[in-house]
């Protein structure tokens, strides 16, 4: 009679899934935060280039005047305050007084109305520099 060897189960115990399973869990669970603030920062790049060409329409008004003082909106070629739009992340553009540009996004992709972006010019030699504040900024959004 030939020998026969015990029969051997194959495959993974339900200790070896389970911790496959918490591992995995740990994973995610670190992950996910990290992945939502990246998709925020991602979407919050539209507000900031929407602040692009109202940056250069307060450049070409410092051009013009040597001065921030006037440059707002509905003056030297700044648009007006702009707002509502739809279908985008923007909800309001204006420039205020001072050559300031302030956006306010819509409460969407998890960004709040209340993370606004505010770039304020300071004369300078060597033209205008921006430092950007706002709750966006606050955020960790950008800058």
């Amino acid at each position: 009679m030939p020998y026969l060897a015990p029969y051997r189960q194959s495959g993974f115990s339900l200790i070896e899934i389970m911790i496959v399973i918490a591992i995995i869990a740990v994973l995610v669970a670190a992950a996910l935060p990290s992945y939502q603030k990246y998709t925020k920062r991602a979407h919050y790049l539209e507000v900031i280039h929407a602040a692009a060409p109202l940056k250069l329409a307060v450049t070409e008004c410092y051009t013009i005047e040597n001065s921030l003082r006037p440059c707002q909106s509905g003056h030297y070629s700044i648009p007006r305050a702009a707002g509502p739009f739809t279908n985008t992340l923007i909800q309001s553009t204006r420039v205020l007084s001072g050559g300031v540009i302030h956006i306010i996004p819509n409460a969407t992709f998890g960004i709040q109305s209340t993370e606004d972006y505010l770039l304020t010019p300071s004369e300078s030699p060597l033209g205008l520099q921006w430092r950007a504040s706002g709750g966006g900024v606050t955020a960790g959004y950008t800058h």
